[in-house]
């Protein structure tokens, strides 16, 4: 009876560090999955296909506060095919931005390709960006460090011929505005 007991008790005391382990592993995977993640990219602007804007956006689930940004390497103003630009000394990658909500991004035009290519040389620029929950009820509140890279190569014979509505709309005014200008006449 007593190697049963003790089987038992064996059996028992292993449910119970599964159980401990699989509600720590749910914690962790839960604790990942609330928290900002907040990530800084080039993107080829909607509109105006041969601008590149910068981006920052909060992919994560949750709200951050007191985003910080350090870059190694320095950022244009603007870039613009020949034009020599001044660097960049504001907007959120220099200021910073108080809070940013889940979904949340800040959108600012960075240049056009060849200027940025002409800015960058080659280079990779690496983007740290420092963090915290906004809304965090831990009592100790640990900063979250991410790292992003900027770099312009990728955008080398992207198509920037602009195929959008508005500019077709546009075109056609324009021909109906001649079409009853000649009328008029």
């Amino acid at each position: 009876m007593d190697s049963i007991q003790t089987g038992g008790l064996i059996v028992n005391l292993l449910m119970m560090l599964v159980a401990i382990i699989s509600s720590f592993i749910s914690y962790l995977i839960y604790k990942d999955n609330s928290s900002p993640d907040i990530i800084v990219y080039l993107e080829q602007d909607k509109d105006a296909k041969t601008v590149i804007n910068l981006v920052i956006k909060n992919i994560g689930k949750s709200p951050a506060k007191d985003v910080k940004f350090s870059t190694d390497k320095k950022l244009p103003q603007r870039a613009y095919a020949g034009e020599l630009p001044p660097e960049m000394t504001e907007g959120a990658l220099i200021t910073g931005i108080p809070f940013l909500g889940p979904g949340a991004s800040r959108v600012s035009m960075l240049g056009n390709y060849q200027g940025l290519k002409d800015w960058l040389k080659g280079e990779v620029i690496s983007v740290k960006t420092t963090f915290y929950k906004a809304n965090s009820r831990s009592f100790r509140k640990s900063a979250i460090v991410n790292t992003s890279y900027l770099e312009v190569h990728s955008f080398a014979r992207n198509s920037a011929g602009d195929n959008s509505s508005g500019s077709k709309i546009v075109s056609e005014l324009k021909n109906i505005n001649k079409s009853i200008a000649k009328i008029i006449k």
